[in-house]
């Protein structure tokens, strides 16, 4: 258990940790091509709001809920 504790602690993620682990999002996928297999890339992706509302992600309808009011930044 402390394994996966410190899997999950190196990447700065907060949440329960369980012998199953959990998904904090839906997967994200993509593909690259005519990249250098030699060379070094870093990939970064930024989640910007869009609107002053809270989403839930309901896994069972693999679709995103409004959960209420967004929380004041």
């Amino acid at each position: 258990m402390k394994a996966l504790w410190d899997e999950f602690n190196q990447l700065g993620t907060e949440m329960i940790v369980t012998k199953a682990g959990r998904r904090m999002f839906p997967t994200f996928q993509v593909k690259l091509f005519g990249m250098d297999p030699m060379a070094d890339y870093m990939l970064l992706m930024d989640f910007v709001p869009v609107d002053d509302k809270r989403y839930r992600y309901a896994f069972h309808s693999s679709s995103w809920l409004v959960a209420g009011k967004a929380a004041e930044t």
